[in-house]
């Protein structure tokens, strides 16, 4: 029987954190889910801490033909995001860690430049297609999963149609920083639910993957429209 993960419990961890930062965002299109570079030495979790988010996608009947993500600027050269099915493992009742169910897409890693980035957001208002030519997705469940360093506005998910289809946040393996008080942060390393990252929209110093989906009505003007 696999291992139920430490993400039952709530980890306060001794992290090392790399901050991005910018200027006024004129590209902005709702609230920011910022990933930082975060490293534990927890358990079987130690090392850099990749968060990864399951997407439920409500499809109607047709295929996922494109992914598209809105980001706002990545640390370094380049980031990579991996995107897949998921599943679930349960036990007595509780769920437990979104596990890779099937190939990636595209084979493994999708990189995204820096120069990319700063393309998209002067001609495309930061909206950015990831290659999934190779990738009809006939599934509901989809996980992307993001190392570090990135911050992102937006997620959409456009079917065979052309059309953006209606995505929920089903679970999320991610750090959250809450701010306590004026001087005390404190950092969670969990599986969270996504009734739980909503308990933390007003006090999360990052932001959380919620924020991802809080306007897709955007997409339709990433050309100017």
């Amino acid at each position: 029987m696999r291992k139920i993960l430490s993400f039952i419990l709530c980890v306060i961890m001794t992290v090392s954190v790399l901050t991005l930062t910018g200027c006024k965002d004129k590209n902005a299109v709702g609230l920011e889910w910022q990933v930082k570079n975060y490293t534990t030495t927890v358990g079987s979790e130690a090392g850099a801490v990749v968060q990864k988010v399951g997407f439920k996608v409500t499809r109607g009947g047709t295929k996922i033909k494109d992914v598209w993500v809105n980001v706002r600027e990545i640390e370094g050269e380049n980031a990579k995001f991996t995107f897949c099915k998921y599943k679930t493992y349960t036990s007595n009742d509780i769920t437990s860690d979104l596990y890779v169910d099937g190939n990636l897409l595209n084979g493994g890693p999708v990189v995204v430049t820096a120069q990319q980035v700063k393309d998209a957001n002067k001609t495309a208002k930061g909206w950015i297609k990831i290659n999934t030519e190779s990738w009809a997705f006939n599934n509901d469940n989809v996980m992307m999963s993001i190392p570090s360093g990135v911050t992102l506005r937006e997620i959409v998910f456009v079917g065979e149609n052309d059309k953006v289809l209606t995505a929920d946040i089903y679970r999320a393996y991610v750090v959250v920083e809450v701010k306590v008080d004026r001087k005390e942060v404190k950092t969670y390393l969990k599986e969270f639910t996504k009734a739980e990252l909503l308990t933390y929209a007003g006090t999360a110093v990052c932001g959380i993957p919620t924020f991802l989906l809080d306007n897709q009505e955007a997409f339709a003007t990433r050309n100017g429209k």
